[in-house]
């Protein structure tokens, strides 16, 4: 691994974006970025999320703060977030509290025209929301 690389993963271990129950927004911002990418053989910010992939809050924050907001348009942080919140989405039936109590952030950002955006797919069944 390259110096870049070491100094990016030791910047991220030591700027956690949840710590004494709140989520810090920058940090949260480079967590997401770096779900998009695998220097290593194991993404830190992947694994972070797979314990938070419950969070009503942090689905929330996903949802309004980056997947929504028109000042992320298209930035690597919305392409996170969508990751995170499909992650979600497929947990396990009663595990996807998170997004069912986002469900009308869920249903807005599942209208956008850009697939990409949409924190399901269009193949799933979204009744579980209803």
């Amino acid at each position: 691994m390259n110096d870049f690389y070491e100094l990016r993963e030791k910047q991220l271990r030591n700027n956690i974006p949840f710590s004494n129950n709140e989520w810090n927004i920058e940090y949260l911002y480079e967590y997401l970025v770096e779900v998009n990418y695998s220097h290593s053989k194991e993404n830190i910010a992947l694994k972070f999320f797979e314990q938070h992939l419950s969070d009503e809050e942090l689905a929330k924050i996903l949802l309004v703060e980056f997947l929504l907001n028109d000042d992320y348009d298209g930035s690597e942080s919305q392409l996170g977030a969508t990751v995170i919140l499909r992650k979600m989405e497929k947990q396990k039936k009663m595990e996807r509290s998170a997004l069912k109590a986002n469900k009308d952030l869920v249903l807005l950002a599942q209208r956008n025209e850009i697939y990409w955006k949409r924190p399901c797919t269009e193949d799933d069944d979204l009744k579980w929301l209803t």
